[in-house]
């Protein structure tokens, strides 16, 4: 009689199998959820596409940058690098500044024929990503800042001079565009000897001199551009202050003939209109002092960099709490008036009353937000931290 034996498998061989598996879903995921990707977004393959040719490009542009700091500047001059290394500053392609940098040193000694350096054609160029690579050079920075190209002009007459339109346009309405003027001259002087802030270039003009002549159109655009805006907004303010002015004197419900007191005033909804009428209309007296102040200021070039934004973020911010307000106001009242009658009335009024909100958001506020923005937040120069 045969007995069949049952081969019995190691204990540790179900778990080592089960971790196999596992590891082999891990790999295969990320190719699953890419053809997925492909499948449901088109798009992403372009995206690839660009991505893959940026990391080729920069690869060839490594191997282009280890050959020439091989060869030395025999190599620089023969493939003709100046002329790219001008055009990539005037495009603003600091990745390939960058990279030549690094293996070339001396590209910050290329010039142009006009004897200007690349942080000179930069700040020509308004191009900021490679202007802030002067924060990093340590001592040279003190020397990269004081050479001048044949005309005399060093690197603050280069900030003096008006952008190129395809700069100016990447920034909305002409007050913004003088601020960003402004703060380019500005962080230009910061890092210049004071001697070169008086220098006069051959038409024997300093800095300062160069830039009010540049900008002059652009301060008289700057200044139209702020009037306009800031006589619709009066307007606007000075309507929603009348309304909330007389709606504090004709409450919802009225009077009582004999004590002369509101006839909800002990009501919740009552404490609430009150205080949304009275909130609008500060919050609109105090947008009119702001666009007056506009209105009436002396529009001198300074005043572009924050007095003049500060007032109209003010202004335009106050003026959207005023409408808000003015709505819940509104919203309120008819609801206190027919609620007793139409229960239902509370949800209509509130989806109404959003709607002029919404709208003046969605139409006022990229522009508030471009404005807070430019002058508060934390700069188009790539300072180094100070800790």
């Amino acid at each position: 009689m045969s007995v069949t034996k049952t081969s019995k498998k190691p204990l540790n061989e179900g778990p080592a199998e089960q971790l196999n598996m596992n590891l082999r879903a891990q790999n295969q995921l990320p190719n699953v959820v890419w053809k997925a990707l492909k499948f449901f977004v088109p798009a992403i393959m372009l995206i690839y596409e660009l991505k893959w040719r940026h990391v080729r490009a920069q690869e060839l542009l490594r191997c282009i940058c280890q050959e020439i700091s091989i060869k030395g500047e025999s190599m620089f001059e023969q493939l003709e690098v100046k002329k790219v290394v001008f055009n990539a500053v005037k495009h603003g392609i600091v990745e390939f500044i960058t990279e030549l940098m690094q293996h070339y040193p001396d590209t910050i000694w290329c010039y142009d024929e006009y004897n200007r350096h690349i942080f000179l054609y930069a700040t020509l160029q308004r191009q900021e990503m490679i202007f802030s690579l002067i924060y990093n050079m340590g001592a040279k920075k003190n020397i990269v800042a004081t050479n001048w190209d044949k005309s005399h002009n060093n690197i603050l007459h280069q900030a003096a001079f008006l952008a190129p339109s395809s700069q100016l346009d990447r920034v909305s309405g002409a007050a913004l565009q003088m601020q960003r003027e402004l703060q380019w001259f500005k962080e230009v002087e910061s890092i210049v000897q004071p001697k070169y802030k008086e220098m006069v270039n051959m038409q024997h003009k300093t800095p300062r001199a160069l830039f009010s002549e540049k900008h002059k159109d652009l301060v008289e655009k700057g200044e139209k551009w702020m009037k306009e805006t800031a006589e619709s907004c009066t307007v606007v303010a000075a309507l929603v202050a009348t309304i909330m002015f007389s709606a504090a004197f004709t409450v919802p419900g009225g009077y009582d003939e004999y004590t002369g007191t509101p006839i909800y005033l002990e009501r919740n909804s009552f404490l609430v209109f009150i205080v949304s009428d009275a909130v609008s209309l500060f919050s609109s007296c105090t947008s009119m002092l702001m666009f007056l102040g506009i209105l009436t200021s002396r529009y001198r070039e300074e005043d572009f960099l924050k007095s003049l934004p500060t007032k109209l973020i003010i202004g335009l911010s106050s003026l959207f709490f005023s409408i808000a307000t003015m709505m819940v106001t509104f919203g309120i009242t008819l609801f206190i008036i027919l609620r007793e009658r139409i229960a239902w009335v509370s949800f209509p009024i509130i989806l109404l009353a959003s709607l002029p909100v919404t709208l003046f958001a969605l139409l006022q506020f990229p522009l508030l937000v471009e404005i807070f923005y430019s002058t508060y937040g934390p700069g188009i120069f790539d300072r180094p931290k100070k800790w």
